[in-house]
């Protein structure tokens, strides 16, 4: 199974989502979406928000065409 290990995270303006930049043991990069997500808000008991998958990319040669794709892909993600 393949291990991936973060480089970058960026979250939107509002929290509601991050992206992270992966590097794999293999040597190729992937960015994903992640969103905030409760799934039983009126029931704090069940332990509240926490982050999910909502988008995860294709594989690149390198962390910097992984950045630079999601950024192509989220307007609100800028670096």
């Amino acid at each position: 199974m393949t291990e991936y290990r973060e480089r970058l995270r960026h979250s939107s303006p509002d929290g509601q989502f991050k992206v992270t930049v992966e590097e794999g043991d293999h040597g190729l990069s992937r960015f994903t979406l992640w969103r905030l997500y409760d799934p039983a808000p009126d029931i704090p008991e069940l332990g509240g928000p926490t982050w999910v998958p909502a988008k995860t990319s294709g594989f690149y040669h390198t962390v910097a065409l992984a950045l630079e794709a999601a950024s192509a892909n989220f307007s609100w993600l800028k670096v």
